[in-house]
């Protein structure tokens, strides 16, 4: 379930024309739910845009890509340790 929204989040964050108020709930989302399942480095980048977006600070493309890159490095993790334990 965390890696289907988690990836509906990214997509929907990418997405120009994001309301602001929008973009710091979802963000707030991710952090919270990320930090539950142990994504302490997409948790992290999380809580550090959320904290620029409340600064009334505007997402930007190259805002996603840091998420992105520990979404999929997490989702990585979880896989080979999912495959070895098997």
């Amino acid at each position: 379930m965390f890696e289907r929204e988690t990836a509906a989040r990214l997509r929907l964050l990418a997405e120009p024309g994001l309301e602001q108020a929008r973009a710091i709930r979802e963000v707030h989302s991710l952090k919270g739910a990320s930090a539950s399942v142990c994504a302490t480095l997409l948790s992290g980048r999380a809580a550090a845009l959320e904290a620029r977006l409340k600064r009334g600070e505007p997402l930007g493309d190259a805002d996603v890509t840091p998420l992105t890159e520990a979404f999929d490095a997490w989702s990585a993790a979880m896989h080979t340790t999912e495959a070895v334990a098997a």
